[in-house]
C-alpha cells in the first residue's frame, strides 16, 4: 500500500517537473523569438544593424556561439538525417525560434506593413532618418576607435575604398543573375552579424535593396534562392571568422566598417532624386543641394530624431555590458 501511494507521488511529481521544464523551454522559444522579430525589423532599415538589436537584447554572444558551432560534423548530421545528434552541437532550443522570428519581422515589414512603399512615398524623408542613423554610427565608432594614427588611417581609407567599389559594382550591374544575388546574399548576412553595420545597408549599396525585399514581399524564389544560399554561405563558413578577427582586431576592424559607413553616406544622401522603378538606385546626377528651408529643416529634424534614437540604444548597450 505504502510503495503504491509512493508510485503515484512520484508520478505526479515527474509529470509536475516535466510540465515545468517544459514550459520554462515554452517561454525561452517565445522569448528568442520575439526578439527575432525586433531583430528581423531592424535588418530591414539601413542604418540599424541586427548586431546592434543583439547586443541591446543581450543575446549576441549566445547568437554568435551558437552560430559558429555550426562544423562539418554538424553538415555530416544533417546530411544523414541524424537530427538528433547534431542537436548535441548546436542549440536549436535558440536558433530555431530566432530565425523564425527573424523571418517573421522581415516578412511582416515587408508584406503587412511594407517598409519598401514608405520609401517610394517619402523618399526625401526616409532617407534623411536613413542619413542621420549612418553619420551618428560613424561618428560614434569615430570617437570609441579612431586616434589618428597611420594604421587607423589606413583601415578608414581600406573601408571607405571597398564601400566605394560595392557602390561602383552595384550601380553597373544590370543584370539579377545568379551569382550577384548569392553575392548580395553573402555580404548582407556578413554585415548583419556584425554590430554597427547593417546588411540591409550593404544591400543599398549594392543596388539590391529594392530588389530583394520586393522578391520577399512577393515570394519570387527564383531571387530568394541565390540570396538564401549566400546568406547560409555567410553564416556556416564566415561566423569563426569574425569572431576571431574581432576579438583579435577590435579597433581596426572598427576603423575598416567605419569606412564603408562613411562611403555609404554617399547612397542615403537625402537630397536626390530616386524612384522605384530604378529599384532605387543612386543617381549621381540627380544629386542637388537644398535651397528650400522648409526641406533644410525636416531634414535636420530627422536627422536629430536619428541621433537621438541611437544615442538612447547605445546607452541601452552600455548597461547590458555592464550590467
Amino acid at each position: 500500500m505504502l510503495s503504491q501511494k509512493m508510485w503515484r507521488f512520484s508520478s505526479k511529481l515527474f509529470v509536475t517537473i516535466n510540465n515545468i521544464i517544459m514550459l520554462a523551454s515554452a517561454r525561452r522559444q517565445l522569448n528568442f523569438f520575439s526578439k527575432g522579430f525586433l531583430i528581423g525589423f531592424t535588418d530591414i532599415i539601413p542604418g540599424v544593424s541586427g548586431g546592434t538589436m543583439a547586443l541591446i537584447l543581450g543575446i549576441y554572444n549566445q547568437v554568435i556561439r551558437a552560430a559558429a558551432a555550426i562544423n562539418s560534423q554538424w553538415l555530416g548530421y544533417i546530411f544523414s538525417l541524424k537530427i538528433r545528434k547534431s542537436a548535441t552541437i548546436v542549440d536549436y532550443g535558440l536558433l530555431i525560434p530566432l530565425a523564425i522570428g527573424i523571418i517573421s519581422g522581415v516578412l511582416f515589414f515587408t508584406k503587412i506593413v511594407p517598409l519598401i512603399l514608405y520609401i517610394e512615398k517619402f523618399t526625401f524623408q526616409v532617407f534623411s532618418f536613413f542619413f542621420g542613423l549612418i553619420l551618428h554610427t560613424v561618428l560614434s565608432i569615430f570617437y570609441n576607435n579612431f586616434k589618428w594614427s597611420f594604421r587607423d588611417c589606413f583601415f578608414i581609407f581600406s573601408g571607405f575604398s571597398l564601400g566605394l567599389c560595392l557602390l561602383i559594382f552595384g550601380q553597373q550591374t544590370s543584370e539579377n543573375n545568379f551569382f550577384t544575388i548569392f553575392i548580395s546574399g553573402f555580404l548582407s548576412a556578413t554585415a548583419m552579424i556584425l554590430p554597427g553595420i547593417s546588411g540591409a545597408l550593404i544591400l543599398m549599396l549594392l543596388g539590391k535593396y529594392a530588389i530583394i525585399f520586393n522578391a520577399i514581399a512577393d515570394l519570387k524564389f527564383i531571387i530568394l534562392f541565390p540570396f538564401v544560399c549566400g546568406f547560409l554561405c555567410s553564416l556556416v563558413f564566415i561566423t569563426k571568422l569574425l569572431a576571431v578577427i574581432l576579438k583579435k582586431f577590435h579597433g581596426a576592424s572598427f576603423n575598416f566598417i567605419n569606412g564603408i559607413l562613411l562611403s555609404s553616406l554617399i547612397v542615403l544622401w537625402p537630397f536626390q532624386y530616386r524612384s522605384i522603378e530604378q529599384e532605387l538606385q543612386i543617381n549621381f546626377k540627380s544629386f542637388y543641394l537644398p535651397t528650400n528651408t522648409s526641406d533644410i529643416i525636416t531634414a535636420l529634424g530627422l536627422i536629430f530624431i536619428a541621433f537621438f534614437l541611437l544615442s538612447r540604444l547605445n546607452i541601452s548597450i552600455s548597461q547590458k555590458a555592464n550590467s
